[in-house]
């Protein structure tokens, strides 16, 4: 019966460690925007946030750009 118990606690225990890494995940946001200038889009530019190589990208052809898994905070977006 013992043996049980422990066995369930340390289910339980396991789960809760699992939700509280997904937690994380939570706080992760995607940056999107465009490039123009008076010439119109801007294609194949440099987009870069903070300098980090994971948060960098370069425009489409119509001036669009897309970074993902961004964390929650103050950042410097380049272009």
């Amino acid at each position: 019966m013992n043996t049980n118990k422990i066995l369930l606690l340390g289910i339980i225990l396991l789960l809760s460690c699992s939700e509280n890494g997904t937690e994380i995940n939570n706080h992760l946001y995607t940056v999107r925007g465009s490039i123009s200038n008076s010439l119109g889009n801007v294609s194949e530019a440099f987009v870069a946030i903070d300098d980090a190589v994971n948060w960098t990208t370069i425009t489409d052809e119509n001036g669009n750009f897309e970074i993902k898994n961004v964390s929650e905070g103050e950042h410097t977006l380049k272009m």
